[in-house]
């Protein structure tokens, strides 16, 4: 989960927006989810899941060490490099672009991507980190308060006639998502992503 404040000339403030952040923070990413019943013309790169139960609130740093272990099987827990995390839950999007960089030797940039240019990282073998509003799977959830809480996904792969999109959240996976729905949520937060640079 990731928290983005826009701060206006009258200032953040006060005991009422800062329960209402609270309460944002408390919601995080509930998600309803639906698993990916691959076919086999479906193009899905494959990630290890987290095996331990995943806290809902750290699906940056997850989406980082599924996103480091594929391109490093190797990689444990104890050479995860984490110096680079502002924190470890509700991270800011700039620390996990360098929080990646430090732990795989490819070049990744932050980005304003496309579906297709999804599509078309996939095809050549890389995963795609991508931020959605954090309302974009909630069952039950604060609505009102549009992108001020992300929250982190990697997608990995797409249907045979590209009208869906696999993904993991949270650590599991994959799932799977419409293109239409996924598109007009990605737009909500200006289709932004961390990718292999091209």
């Amino acid at each position: 989960m990731f928290v983005r404040l826009i701060i206006s000339s009258s200032g953040f403030c006060g005991p009422v927006p800062g329960m209402l952040l609270a309460l944002l923070l408390l919601t995080g990413c509930s998600a309803r989810l639906q698993h990916a019943s691959l076919g086999t013309k479906d193009v899905c790169l494959r990630l290890s899941s987290m095996r331990e139960k995943t806290d809902r609130f750290r699906c940056g740093y997850y989406a980082v060490r599924q996103v480091s272990q594929y391109y490093r099987p190797e990689i444990t827990d104890e050479n995860f490099r984490t110096d680079s995390l502002l924190f470890i839950e509700a991270n800011d999007t700039v620390s996990l672009l360098h929080c990646l960089r430090d732990n795989v030797a490819i070049p990744l940039t932050m980005q304003n991507g496309m579906v297709d240019g999804l599509f078309r990282s996939i095809a050549s073998g890389d995963p795609v980190v991508v931020f959605v509003p954090g309302d974009a799977f909630v069952v039950v959830g604060l609505r009102t308060f549009g992108t001020l809480v992300l929250h982190c996904i990697v997608v990995v792969g797409h249907s045979a006639n590209e009208t869906e999109l696999f993904f993991y959240s949270d650590g599991k996976g994959p799932y799977v998502i419409s293109r239409k729905v996924f598109a007009q949520q990605w737009a909500r937060v200006d289709n932004l992503c961390i990718m292999r640079a091209q």
